[in-house]
């Protein structure tokens, strides 16, 4: 089970590789409707759910009984953007000896509806095993804070950070909403056309996604929102750059790990302005210690903790759509 498409397609292609001469199939959940169960399924919690309906009426049996392990991957950000009621449901239909793993970089632990809560309800008797290294930065990656006056500026250090790539390094390019993604991404496409620059975000089809981040054909700069900080592996970048600032500390850490996979030198730059500077402030002084954000229970701190935004960053209200992140 994982929150987003691109992702179910790169798993699908690792654990392909895996189970290869082992006699086992995996498959993504869109191809299962018409042939015999995969011994594995990959797919979003509501497809998964959909999908499973559609194969129950189908071949009249009941699949959901026949699970006996469930992996959520990404656990926080399933838990925060799929319903409680999707997810209670695919679990009372699942046998309820089903084996689960959750598995997770970071969980916001702040409130009564933390996520950590979130999951404390859906899952009982969870056994939990952490590393050291949990709500911490990879210690290959180089941070780089840049100040800007404005955004005129952050497409100026912007395009500097870029030109100090080598050829075969990739960049990813963070920015806050789908509009701000494709602002960015209209202005280099049509002001420096010698830039290789592609785009992603919640409108980009799958296929295109795909496309954009080959490992051989794929775009060496990739303009993203959310939508890439968490699990998706893309090989050889080198550099990300935050041009919109995060709205909280869990995001900070999810951008700046996509860049460095598998201990490679690797640098994550993050341009700020006067506008994010109360979030600047805390972040650079809390650096080596992003853990020390989460245990302070005041002021900023505490908004921080709470994955809320800080400073002048934009509120989210209620009716606010935050799948525009991705």
């Amino acid at each position: 089970m994982l929150p987003n498409s691109l992702l179910v397609h790169q798993v699908h292609q690792v654990l392909s590789e895996l189970v290869r001469d082992t006699g086992m199939r995996v498959d993504m959940v869109d191809n299962i409707e018409t042939q015999e169960m995969p011994d594995v399924v990959i797919g979003t919690p509501q497809k998964l759910l959909s999908k499973f309906d559609v194969y129950n009426l189908n071949f009249k049996v009941d699949v959901f009984q026949n699970i006996a392990y469930l992996v959520l991957d990404e656990a926080d950000q399933l838990v925060e953007q799929t319903s409680e009621a999707c997810l209670r449901r695919f679990l009372a239909l699942a046998n309820k000896r089903v084996k689960t793993i959750l598995a997770a970089a970071t969980v916001s632990t702040a409130g009564r509806r933390s996520t950590k809560n979130s999951i404390d309800r859906l899952f009982k008797n969870l056994t939990v095993r952490s590393t050291d290294r949990v709500h911490a930065l990879p210690t290959n990656l180089e941070p780089n804070f840049v100040y800007c006056t404005g955004y005129e500026q952050k497409v100026e250090k912007l395009l500097e950070i870029l030109g100090e790539m080598k050829p075969q390094q990739r960049a990813l390019v963070f920015c806050g909403t789908v509009k701000s993604s494709e602002a960015l991404y209209d202005i280099l496409k049509k002001t420096h056309r010698h830039l290789d620059v592609g785009l992603i975000n919640r409108c980009v089809d799958v296929e295109t996604q795909l496309a954009v981040v080959d490992e051989q054909h794929g775009n060496k700069v990739i303009i993203c929102t959310d939508l890439l900080a968490r699990g998706i592996d893309i090989p050889r970048v080198s550099t990300v750059v935050q041009f919109d600032f995060p709205t909280n500390v869990l995001d900070y850490i999810h951008r700046s790990g996509r860049a460095g996979r598998n201990m490679q030198r690797c640098k994550a730059s993050l341009l700020w302005t006067d506008a994010d500077r109360d979030f600047f402030t805390l972040l650079s002084d809390n650096h080596d210690n992003l853990p020390a954000l989460f245990s302070r229970k005041r002021g900023l701190r505490k908004r921080l903790k709470r994955g809320l935004p800080v400073g002048d960053t934009p509120a989210r209200s209620g009716g606010e759509d935050l799948n525009d992140k991705m």
